[in-house]
């Protein structure tokens, strides 16, 4: 699926299994089961420990493995990494071959680069376990306001004489909230300033709006709550549907939620 310049391949049923590709980044976001596009990428980004989010872990670290690739890089939350390398030491406790992978835990706030002037800042999230999602940036250099309309040559000299002409700027891309409720994003503005933001709707219908409460999940309602919220989001991804749906049931429910300004700006990612 094309959303603006990114590419997003994948899907994700509530329960089930979820894993969503970016090959612009290089990355997979979760890992509830592992096709063969997510072994080409070795940054998997992991937002909670529930099976249908971490279950491929395994079989990704595994087949990169048998591959000869770099090894898996994970990307977690800090009260993970501990059982996901005795996981991976259980493993490799009853097979022949030993497979490696690079697991790495982040607070809240942490932040890690990812190539190509990227890096990925964690954000808390708001589920029924510890949770985060992650922010894509871009890093730039922008040349200082005072220096605006300065030659090139004049610039230039300026850098030789060790003054500093430019600052760094982070501009947000992308955003993957995973599993939460939606006040993430009153938390987290940010998130509703990026190009592309992907979140869940796991329920869409009439009476489920409670249930989506106490599972800590978003209802298709409550962002229609908050629609005057997403102004600045380039495109808006919703995924992570009950298997209950077929994809007919949900695009109805979404065509009947959100006003059109953002609707037309709304999409779904793969329902099998």
């Amino acid at each position: 699926m094309k959303v603006g310049k990114l590419n997003i391949l994948g899907h994700s049923i509530s329960g089930v299994e979820t894993c969503l590709i970016v090959p612009e980044y290089g990355a997979v976001f979760d890992i509830g089961h592992c096709p063969s596009e997510a072994v080409k990428h070795r940054t998997v980004f992991i937002t909670h420990g529930h099976p249908d989010h971490l279950a491929g872990a395994i079989q990704h670290a595994a087949a990169r493995s048998l591959i000869g690739a770099a090894p898996s890089r994970f990307i977690m939350p800090m009260n993970l990494t501990t059982p996901v390398k005795d996981l991976l030491k259980l493993w490799n406790s009853f097979q022949n071959h030993e497979f490696k992978a690079e697991i790495l835990g982040l607070p809240a706030g942490g932040w890690v680069a990812i190539g190509k002037g990227l890096i990925a800042t964690t954000f808390a999230t708001d589920h029924t376990m510890p949770s985060q999602g992650y922010l894509i940036s871009r890093r730039t250099q922008k040349l200082k306001p005072q220096y605006a309309g300065l030659e090139g040559s004049e610039i230039a000299k300026l850098r030789l004489a060790g003054e500093e002409v430019s600052t760094q700027v982070e501009t947000p891309e992308f955003a993957y909230t995973g599993d939460t409720r939606p006040w993430v994003f009153e938390h987290y503005p940010s998130l509703l300033e990026t190009e592309v933001l992907v979140t869940e709707a796991t329920f869409v219908e009439q009476g489920t709006l409670d249930m989506a409460e106490a599972k800590g999940h978003t209802h298709l309602a409550m962002l229609a709550t908050l629609a005057h919220r997403f102004d600045k989001v380039g495109h808006l991804v919703l995924t992570h549907f009950s298997q209950r749906y077929d994809r007919a049931e949900v695009e109805a429910a979404v065509q009947g939620a959100l006003p059109p300004e953002l609707l037309a700006r709304t999409h779904l990612t793969e329902i099998p």
